[in-house]
């Protein structure tokens, strides 16, 4: 696997959970923001 794919891989990786894991904040009311 070229470094470049790996790289991709991973950032859309951390992304992904953190949208996530800020998702669960806001739904629970404990976030900034209106939830979605």
């Amino acid at each position: 696997m070229p470094v470049e794919e790996f790289v991709a891989g991973w950032i859309s990786g951390e992304t992904f959970f953190f949208l996530l894991s800020h998702h669960t904040q806001w739904s629970s009311g404990l976030g900034p923001g209106t939830p979605v």
